[in-house]
C-alpha cells in the first residue's frame, strides 16, 4: 500500500506539478505578462498626458489668442489621443495573450490530471493482478 501510494505521488509530481511548474514559467506566460506590463506603463502615461492636456486648456483659458499656447495644447491633446489609440490596441492584445494561456494551462492542466487518473487506474490494477 505505501509503495502504491509512493508511485502515486511520484506519477502526480512528474504528470502534473512539473508541465504545470513549466507553464507558470513558460514564454506564453510570460509574453502576456510583459504586454500587460506595457498596457498599464502606457496607461500611467496616458493619465499624466491628460494632466497636462488640462494643464494647457487652462493656460489658453488664461490668455486666450496665445498661438504658442494654443499650439502646445494641439500637440499634447495629439499625443493623448496617441496614447488612447496605442492604450486600446496593446490592451486587446494583452486581454487575447493573457485568455490564450489560461485556455492553454486549463487544457494542459485536464490532460495532465486524465493522464495521472488513468496512471492511477493502471497501478490500481496491477496492483490487484500482482497480489
Amino acid at each position: 500500500m505505501e509503495k502504491e501510494r509512493g508511485n502515486l505521488l511520484k506519477a502526480l509530481g512528474t504528470q502534473v506539478a512539473e508541465p504545470l511548474r513549466a507553464m507558470v514559467v513558460g514564454a506564453p506566460l510570460e509574453d502576456a505578462q510583459h504586454l500587460a506590463q506595457r498596457y498599464d506603463r502606457m496607461r500611467q502615461e496616458a493619465e499624466a498626458q491628460a494632466i497636462e492636456v488640462s494643464k494647457r486648456q487652462a493656460k489658453v483659458r488664461e490668455m486666450p489668442g496665445n498661438a504658442e499656447n494654443a499650439m502646445k495644447l494641439e500637440a499634447a491633446e495629439a499625443k493623448l489621443q496617441d496614447l488612447k489609440t496605442n492604450m486600446n490596441i496593446l490592451g486587446k492584445e494583452a486581454a487575447a495573450a493573457l485568455s490564450a494561456v489560461e485556455a492553454q494551462q486549463q487544457r494542459l492542466t485536464l490532460q495532465r490530471l486524465i493522464a495521472m487518473v488513468e496512471g492511477g487506474a493502471c497501478l490500481s490494477s496491477d496492483s490487484l493482478t500482482n497480489s
